[in-house]
């Protein structure tokens, strides 16, 4: 083992001998508790493709693409995050209280992008949860009634303390390395 100096204090370094075995043990624990939230009997999508409306594996909540009737991308947008929403409880989470990252797909990107967007922050908003990640990007879908598709990442954190003040908190930009 190596020790490097970091501010002054020196941490062993465990380097693995060429032909050892990876240690797997937590990755084994972590599969262990995968849980799978079907799709809901308005689609049978989950059916056709063998696919899952959500899957938890340790604290990660990963939401499949999300689409749902609407007369506006802004209603077909607050609709999928509706259902994300629910797939993330019933995985065990709280909702887009949980929620780090969306993706949103628009058939229409250059004329709906503002409503898309207002549409999003609001149903953030509304749950009491702060901001996640986003990316939205154009692309086409296989009905012409879609013009949004969310699909969703999400972290099951415990449940707040309600002492706790729900404003964010500030980052601080740290580099942790982990051996």
């Amino acid at each position: 083992t190596a020790s490097p100096t970091t501010r002054g204090v020196k941490r062993p370094v465990q380097v693995r001998q060429p032909g050892a075995p990876m240690r797997t043990r937590s990755f084994r624990r972590l599969c262990s508790s995968i849980v799978r939230v079907p799709f809901g009997a308005s689609t049978n999508w989950g059916d056709t493709a063998g696919a899952s409306r959500a899957v938890r594996v340790g604290d990660t909540v990963h939401v499949s693409g999300t689409v749902t009737k609407g007369e506006t991308a802004a209603e077909q947008t607050a609709g999928c995050l509706e259902i994300i929403g629910d797939a993330v409880r019933s995985a065990g989470g709280r909702g887009l209280r949980d929620v780090v990252l969306t993706r949103i797909i628009a058939s229409d990107i250059a004329n709906d992008l503002a409503d898309i967007g207002a549409a999003h922050k609001s149903a953030f908003e509304d749950a009491g949860a702060p901001p996640p990640a986003n990316t939205t990007v154009g692309g086409s879908f296989p009905r012409p009634w879609i013009r949004v598709g969310v699909e969703a990442t999400a972290v099951v954190q415990q449940a707040e303390p309600a002492a706790q003040s729900s404003s964010p908190q500030p980052v601080h930009n740290t580099i942790h390395r982990f051996f």
